[in-house]
């Protein structure tokens, strides 16, 4: 059966999106009946070729599920509890009649007589064919994808074949969230779609490492990322950067406009630099109007404060401040954002989940921004939290979006509807077993990452959410091959990580956020023990099994003329590192807190001045180096995300060679546990919007669990141990052989 979808959809449907569709379709033509399984009790009877009306309808279900937590006793004593929860939610459950007059549902979570899961309804029926906009569009279609072509041409490179269909679909609307995997060419697309628009004015908002380095992008021989992109992707047009107010006012004419072309700029210099819009959240309701006036004062208005006498609520200057009633929003001091965003008809932002709280200043600033053509680009669309979907599809689908009580049927949601939304879809779980510890009648519910009426949300979400692998851009993609070396603690890190795993050393009272100390100090131990604030000398020495590692396998890469990456989420290990190559006089560069000239850094290592690149964990995004195949991890934040964010540095739609990726962990701990559990687990929100089908069993990786999983398993006198101090007494034959190793790489380039 054919449908024609009222919004049509970007990209073809899988077919757990097309489970919604049966909402619009009504009718399904029913295949051949399947075996029935031995151990149903129920099985649908349906006619070859016979077609059969469907129902929507919403079922609730509950499903329990157990979790270990850590509790510490008053006493001090810490034990580990099974804790028993229920999950409850909301399906949408899509009923028929079959052959026998009974009748059946398909749905997610199936709990009753006559239910089955939803995605076997195609094992009976025929899927509809839901057209995209490719086919209801044919014309804009042919017309974009030709226009990419003669893009191909005049700037004498080539699409991959996955990269062309995608970009032609995409540049059939004007407003969308380009969602690809971790290194799929998000850069070219978007400087694609830019062209294929034929915007006059385009804003590019990207991270600050990858649009500016400390010299203000005036060397030509280090431009940062996105312009040499531009440089390469599309030559012919006029870069500019705005990182500031005096930045606007250099590029204004005369007539008070800005000239043609793409301007550059990074989230703090457009939506805050200074500017003054919204009331912070952190402010506490009873210190706003003091912080208020403090605020004026220093912004060079006159708001003197009475101590003795505060003003009455009657009068408070900070009323409606960051406000927005019939078009206009209240603001103290305009960000670069108000006061140069109209000038622009294209706005592409680029790392898009910068979008998340709809009360944040930053989101505030984007969602007023009206221009005609609206891309996010974003390789995560929701970190976790669905609610972080709501202000970027808005701003995006909906004109003047900020203004209140608007919608459309691309995104029928309006900007006081966030409650509404999250009702919806969002699925909760409720902890009795905490309920009783605490014993003082309160509930303990927790929104889950599991998505209520999933196809629902599909529905409109397909209109405005691509997705595209690399796979699916490019189907001779390399490979990426992952390996994890699990290594001993060194016996004074290991002393430190027992100390630290037992509670009562922990200094907080609060147990929640004993809990939450303890979970990163554990994590730090693993990295950098010896730099931890509170080693208090037990460990004087870095030189661990993990650190040796490292430098072996640099040594082993750069003996085979390969550069490598090293990945770590803590600074002190970064240093250590650095000290010890800079000892052996190899050649590195550095993308941390530490290093200011990101766009400097990163093109040294592209053109291989540099042989080892040191990267913070928090920076392992925006920048790619395709042409290096080694990444080593030393340290990270395990989760889905930032592993695969990681990963895409090297591992892209354009490597030449197969990624190798070391992952080094420290054996029997909660590093360990983490990269276990977590690093290659999609949670439940991000397989939903990929259109999949989420298990009804599934069970999301929860940090409290994994620590007092680890509490209970953790012996240490079954730790094996390195001791530092033999260990350091090796560094100087590791110190030669990487510094003939540097000899060598100096010699070829000389």
């Amino acid at each position: 059966m054919k449908y024609k979808y009222t919004v049509p959809p970007l990209l073809p449907l899988t077919p757990y999106e097309l489970v919604g569709m049966i909402d619009e379709v009504k009718v399904l033509t029913a295949k051949s009946c399947p075996p029935c399984p031995t151990d149903a009790k129920q099985w649908p009877r349906v006619s070859e070729g016979r077609e059969y009306r469907f129902k929507r309808l919403k079922y609730s279900y509950t499903r329990p599920i157990s979790r270990k937590k850590m509790h510490t006793e008053k006493s001090g004593r810490t034990y580990v509890v099974d804790h028993d929860i229920e999950r409850y939610g909301v399906d949408a459950g899509y009923a028929f009649k079959d052959n026998l007059g009974r009748r059946f549902v398909f749905r997610d979570n199936p709990i009753g007589d006559y239910e089955l899961r939803s995605d076997l309804v195609w094992d009976f029926f025929e899927m509809p064919i839901v057209k995209t906009v490719a086919e209801l569009r044919p014309k804009a279609f042919r017309r974009m994808k030709e226009n990419c072509k003669v893009l191909e041409e005049i700037n004498d490179f080539k699409f991959y074949p996955g990269q062309l269909d995608y970009i032609s679909r995409v540049a059939c609307v004007d407003q969308a969230l380009v969602c690809g995997d971790v290194g799929t060419g998000k850069t070219c697309m978007a400087i694609a779609l830019n062209s294929l628009k034929n915007a006059r004015r385009t804003l590019l908002v990207a991270p600050k490492g990858t649009v500016k380095d400390s010299n203000g992008n005036k060397k030509k021989y280090d431009p940062a990322q996105w312009i040499a992109e531009m440089d390469k992707f599309s030559p012919d047009t006029q870069v500019r950067t705005i990182f500031c107010t005096r930045d606007f006012g250099k590029h204004l004419r005369k007539d008070g406009t800005l000239p043609a072309g793409v301007y550059i700029t990074y989230p703090n210099a457009f939506f805050l630099n200074g500017g003054f819009e919204r009331i912070p959240r952190s402010w506490l309701v009873q210190d706003r109007e003091r912080n208020f006036r403090w605020k004026m004062r220093e912004l060079g208005f006159n708001a003197p404060y009475d101590e003795e006498d505060p003003p009455s609520v009657e009068n408070e200057y900070h009323r409606g401040v960051g406000e927005t009633r019939n078009g206009f929003t209240c603001i103290l001091k305009p960000s670069l954002s108000s006061i140069a965003g109209n000038q622009f008809d294209c706005v592409m932002l680029d790392e898009a989940h910068i979008m998340q709280s709809i009360d944040s200043v930053v989101t505030n600033a984007i969602i007023r921004l009206q221009p005609k053509y609206r891309y996010a680009l974003t390789a995560t669309p929701i970190p976790n939290v669905l609610p972080n979907i709501f202000p970027i599809l808005g701003w995006l689908a909906v004109p003047n979006w900020f203004h209140g009580d608007k919608s459309n049927a691309r995104w029928p949601y309006a900007l006081e509807d966030q409650a509404s939304f999250c009702s919806t879809f969002l699925t909760r779980e409720r902890d009795f077993t905490e309920e009783a510890i605490r014993g003082n009648g309160s509930s303990c519910i927790k929104i889950c990452p599991v998505i209520s009426q999933a196809q629902t949300l599909l529905k409109v979400l397909k209109s405005l959410v691509a997705f595209i692998s690399k796979e699916q851009c490019n189907p001779d993609v390399v490979k990426c091959y992952i390996e994890t070396i699990r290594l001993p603690l060194g016996y004074a890190q290991k002393k430190l990580y027992a100390h630290n795993l037992d509670i009562k050393n922990i200094p907080y009272n609060d147990p929640k956020t004993c809990y939450g100390v303890q979970l990163q100090r554990l994590r730090g131990i693993c990295a950098d023990p010896m730099g931890r604030s509170f080693n208090d000398g037990i460990v004087r020495s870095n030189f661990n099994p993990k650190l040796i590692t490292t430098l072996e396998l640099i040594h082993q890469y750069l003996s085979k003329r390969e550069q490598v990456i090293h990945i770590s989420a803590c600074i002190g290990q970064t240093d250590e590192l650095a000290n010890r190559l800079g000892e052996s006089d190899i050649s590195f560069s550095r993308i941390d807190s530490k290093a200011s000239d990101h766009a400097g850094e990163a093109n040294a290592f592209r053109r291989k001045d540099t042989h080892v690149m040191l990267m913070g964990a928090k920076c392992a995004v925006g920048h790619s180096f395709p042409e290096c195949p080694n990444m080593i991890i030393g340290s990270f934040e395990w989760s889905y995300g930032s592993f695969h964010q990681a990963l895409g540095r090297v591992y892209r739609v354009n490597s030449r060679q197969d990624a190798n990726i070391k992952v080094l962990l420290s054996k029997d701990t909660i590093e360990e546990s983490m990269f276990d559990k977590l690093a290659d687990k999609r949670d439940a929100a991000t397989m939903c919007i990929l259109g999949e089908y989420v298990p009804i069993d599934y069970k999301d990786g929860d940090l409290d669990e994994i620590l007092a999983e680890h509490h209970l398993s953790f012996d240490v006198d079954k730790i094996e141990t390195k001791s530092e101090i033999e260990m350091e007494l090796k560094w100087m034959d590791l110190c030669e052989k990487l510094s003939d190793q540097s000899g060598s790489l100096l010699l070829e380039v000389l």
